[in-house]
């Protein structure tokens, strides 16, 4: 055994209850309003350097893929990690939660390698693929930096696996503003190098990956965690873990077609169809991403401890009574936001070329998808329910159904009202999707207590 290891001897502090939830939501919450707020900065500032230049064209398409796989990899596995080192730190103690987090580093690290290999090896036909409007020249630049962040899969992958175990010891501020580094290190490298080319960025990016990546082990210390990954032995959690990590990629990934596919049935519409679902979806996509992002982070560590200690009734209290305060703070925001829709629609875009009836539209489109932000915020509490008890399948199979449900009304809706019939279907999937989840939260929670009493 490692010193690292053996110095662990404390146990994790483990959050109860809906007040430690409230707390680590608002702590979470700041922390992730503060991290947009300095890459807004930065986008400004990119902005102002590289305007819609090619470069930035080249930079933006060559880091959409591995930013892909960072957020539905390494983010899926995060999520089951949490309960894994939870149930390995009680059945266990210390050591074993140390020891449980090394080996599924070790096995992240190489599923992360085994991605990042296939992105070299295939970065041509990616490119082509991503990015087949360019010229065969900027293809070229794209491909070349397509590699260089390569190297971002495996960096950020793990600093992803990190961040779930500091959450899972109560510490949430700093994983959420971590972010941050990168778009100071970003703006920072443009400010030195006065340069405007695709490289700058990639190479900031790189760096600011890295340093996250530092100020994570540095932090992990702290706690006595070591961070490196042990690439032998076993553990009888890594298998399920490892398992459920999976369906969770995989139903992330399907669940992420989503958008691809209203902005495709969208383009059935005619021209500025697509434009205005873009616009409408803005307000929600910054509230769900903010809302979903603070109350799963906060949520997991604690569903997770009451999973693990197999209290079963205090489990259930905290289900109900933080889905009752989310609804309770979620409905009043949502109407109030439906009811200015129009207003908040004119003072963000209706300029220039962005005419009143297009306002309209827009209006229209985001009143329909502000209904689904109550169902969608209670929807991912449910869903890191799932997580915490290991019911990973059952979020694959909703994910599935969610997107057949989605092209199915997408088609019975679109033909009737347009555009906002896209974005009614939407908000009617995530209902739908609330109320699988909590059936089939419900159903694990019911067989874990017969489970434990025969």
């Amino acid at each position: 055994m490692s010193p690292g290891e053996a110095a662990a001897t404390e146990r994790a502090p483990t959050p109860h209850g809906p007040p430690a939830i409230l707390r680590a939501f608002l702590a979470v919450g700041t922390a992730a309003v503060l991290a947009k707020a300095f890459a807004a900065g930065k986008d400004l500032f990119v902005a102002s350097r590289y305007g819609v230049s090619e470069e930035l064209d080249v930079f933006l398409a060559a880091l959409l893929i591995p930013f892909f796989l960072v957020s539905v990899v390494a983010g899926s596995f995060a999520a089951v990690a949490v309960p894994a080192y939870l149930g390995a730190l009680r059945a266990g103690g210390p050591e074993e939660g140390v020891r449980l987090v090394r080996l599924l580093a070790g096995r992240l690290l190489i599923a992360l390698a085994a991605a990042a290999a296939i992105l070299l090896l295939a970065s041509g036909p990616l490119v082509t693929l991503v990015a087949s409007g360019f010229s065969p020249e900027k293809r070229e630049i794209t491909r070349r930096c397509l590699v260089a962040l390569t190297l971002l899969v495996p960096i950020a992958g793990l600093g992803s696996l990190w961040s779930a175990i500091l959450n899972a010891r109560g510490r949430f501020a700093l994983p959420a503003l971590l972010p941050s580094t990168t778009s100071v290190v970003t703006v920072l490298a443009l400010l030195l190098s006065g340069s405007t080319g695709a490289w700058v960025l990639v190479l900031a990016t790189l760096a600011g990956a890295g340093a996250e990546g530092l100020v994570l082990i540095l932090a992990l210390r702290r706690h006595r965690i070591p961070s490196a990954p042990l690439w032998r032995g076993t553990h009888v959690s890594v298998a399920p873990t490892l398992r459920q990590g999976w369906h969770l990629v995989g139903g992330s990934s399907i669940l992420a077609t989503t958008v691809v596919v209203d902005q495709s049935m969208a383009a059935m519409l005619g021209p500025g169809s697509v434009a205005s679902l873009a616009y409408g979806s803005r307000l929600v996509a910054a509230i769900s991403s903010l809302g979903a992002m603070a109350l799963g982070t906060a949520a997991l560590p604690t569903l997770a401890a009451h999973a693990a200690d197999c209290d079963w009734a205090a489990l259930r209290a905290t289900v109900r009574s933080v889905s009752r305060a989310c609804l309770a703070v979620s409905i009043p925001v949502t109407v109030i936001l439906i009811v200015l829709s129009r207003g908040i629609v004119a003072v963000w875009f209706e300029r220039g070329a962005f005419t009143a009836a297009t306002g309209d539209t827009v209006a229209s489109v985001q009143r329909l998808l502000l209904i689904q932000v109550p169902f969608f915020l209670v929807g991912i509490f449910y869903a890191r329910l799932l997580a915490a008890l290991g019911a990973s399948r059952a979020l694959l199979w909703g994910n599935c159904l969610s997107v057949l449900l989605n092209v199915g009304l997408n088609l019975a809706l679109m033909r009737r009202f347009g555009v906002p019939g896209i974005a009614l279907s939407t908000s009617i999937v995530y209902v739908v999707a609330l109320l699988y989840l909590r059936h089939m939260a419900n159903r694990r929670i019911a067989a874990c207590e017969r489970g434990q009493g025969s």
